[in-house]
């Protein structure tokens, strides 16, 4: 489960305009922190439980049925605030696309050092960088963009985009890829999941240590 938590408060206006709550920024990362919570407790069968939170109050509610499988809870977080809730809590980190790729560095820090004050291992939390682009063939973007808006476009050839995939991955730690297509279309899908992906995973296959 993906749940995109912004703590600077940006979705409000959308959210209120639907008839949710207004919340401040502060009230936004304690509602997601309850949201969790409660959603991990309902996910356990048993007794009916109760919970009285800021944001959410349960009262006598029975749980269940279990998930057929482990679900997990990512977030699409950018402020500290909720960086610091995503590595004591969260399964997965999907660094938005609003941010610049500068600035996800030191979210990866502020994750990893979240994580270890609660015990946590920062290697359990999986890492996904969303790269909009275009395969062609020729290239135009020649190696990993390192600065900019995370929104910016990569257009250049499969070898090169299996180049910059396999720098995140060894790089930054980002241990996944959310292609974001400029133009979306089947022959974009295609060609990236028949060119792109095989030559990314071989590059990290190479890397990868002999034993």
């Amino acid at each position: 489960m993906c749940t995109n938590g912004r703590a600077d408060g940006s979705p409000q206006p959308k959210i209120t305009g639907l008839g949710g709550p207004g919340l401040t920024p502060g009230q936004v990362v304690t509602a997601v922190d309850e949201a969790i919570t409660i959603l991990r407790i309902l996910w356990v069968p048993g007794r009916s439980i109760s919970f009285t939170g800021e944001q959410y109050q349960l009262r006598d509610v029975q749980p269940g049925p279990s998930p057929a499988h482990s679900i997990g809870v990512w977030l699409g977080a950018a402020g500290p605030r909720m960086l610091d809730l995503l590595g004591r809590v969260a399964d997965g980190w999907i660094a938005p696309l609003s941010t610049p790729y500068e600035t996800k560095p030191a979210a990866q820090e502020r994750i990893d050092a979240a994580a270890r004050a609660a015990g946590r291992s920062p290697g359990d939390i999986r890492r996904v960088i969303q790269l909009v682009g275009t395969v062609t063939d020729h290239v135009r973007t020649s190696e990993r963009p390192r600065t900019g808006p995370g929104s910016a476009p990569i257009r250049t050839t499969p070898d090169v985009w299996a180049q910059i995939i396999a720098a995140f991955v060894t790089e930054e730690r980002f241990d996944t890829v959310n292609f974001v297509p400029a133009t979306e279309s089947p022959q974009q899908i295609a060609r990236f999941a028949t060119e792109v992906v095989p030559a990314a995973r071989e590059i990290l296959a190479g890397l990868q240590p002999r034993a």
